[in-house]
């Protein structure tokens, strides 16, 4: 288990890197726990390259503290499919303007981290749905996502799929 206070200097530290203020933010990264959107571990995170060089170093860790740092983590390494790091997603989640009762569609949500990320931010009175191409990786979101009532999980091509209307749309998809 992450301490909280692990999980709080994560969300302080993405939100500096990223130079996000808000606070709803700020707390959706401290409160999902994110080990449990990126597999069993142990697992491939893409750190920082080391002094010097230019490609990010790929590292293995076992202690899920280590995840609770501006990594990228291997949701499939065979398809060099990661989650994204997320002081490069909390730009993009901020610039949302997301708040209490809104409704986003999220294309290419992975296994649903950065969307639980969002439906913390909109509450139980906001609405995501989220779009995932890859059937074993919607399978995983749909698991990982399934204590929010807020969140549908679509398998499929999001690029075809009438969402309706939505306040904001986060796509990142590869």
């Amino acid at each position: 288990m992450v301490p909280p206070e692990t999980r709080k200097r994560y969300a302080g530290e993405i939100c500096t890197v990223a130079n996000i203020n808000s606070e709803a933010l700020l707390k959706a990264f401290a409160d999902v726990p994110r080990e449990d959107f990126v597999g069993q571990g142990p697992w491939r995170v893409l750190a920082a390259p080391a002094p010097g060089q230019w490609q990010p170093q790929v590292v293995n860790v076992s202690d899920p503290c280590e995840l609770y740092r501006d990594v990228a983590v291997y949701l499939d390494a065979s398809k060099s499919l990661a989650n994204g790091n997320p002081s490069t997603l909390a730009p993009w989640l901020d610039s949302l303007n997301l708040s209490p009762g809104k409704s986003v569609f999220h294309l290419g949500c992975g296994t649903g981290y950065y969307t639980a990320i969002v439906a913390e931010i909109v509450g139980l009175r906001g609405q995501v749905t989220a779009a995932e191409v890859d059937p074993v990786l919607a399978a995983q979101a749909r698991t990982s996502l399934s204590r929010y009532s807020n969140v549908r999980v679509v398998e499929g091509d999001g690029g075809s799929l009438d969402v309706g209307r939505c306040d904001a749309i986060l796509i990142n998809a590869g």
